[in-house]
């Protein structure tokens, strides 16, 4: 596996894209799930939205994940929601190791018009809108 700074999500096009479409009013940061997180464990998984806005809360909340593995097991639909890209600054990185499986992150809608560390470097398939 390799290690990836995990700057979620995805490229200015696909933010772009989605604005065409219409905007949901409301934020991923609000419909969190921590319960799948263990500060024991260094090999988690992640199945749905709601777990993966839990890391990007985890995140911001200044847990970097070094050395732990978090694998995604399932497709998933980003779309109900605008989503907070995780580890979008120095002060607060993402560190560990992040294994998409081959599943995909789609329908990502990200509104940091000012912010310029917002990318990807997943070991997930991510599409637009």
């Amino acid at each position: 596996m390799q290690k990836t700074i995990f700057f979620l999500l995805f490229l200015f096009g696909l933010t772009m894209n989605g604005f065409s479409q219409g905007n949901p009013s409301t934020n991923w940061s609000d419909n969190t799930d921590t319960q799948w997180y263990s500060a024991q464990s260094t090999d988690l998984t992640i199945n749905s939205a709601e777990e993966l806005a839990g890391l990007a809360e985890l995140t911001a909340n200044g847990n970097d994940f070094s050395g732990v593995t978090i694998t995604l097991t399932s497709d998933i639909d980003l779309s109900a929601h605008l989503w907070s890209p995780i580890g979008v600054d120095d002060a607060q990185p993402f560190s560990g190791t992040f294994d998409g499986a081959g599943f995909t992150i789609s329908n990502v809608i990200i509104d940091m018009p000012t912010s310029s560390m917002i990318g990807c470097d997943l070991g997930v398939e991510l599409s637009a809108l």
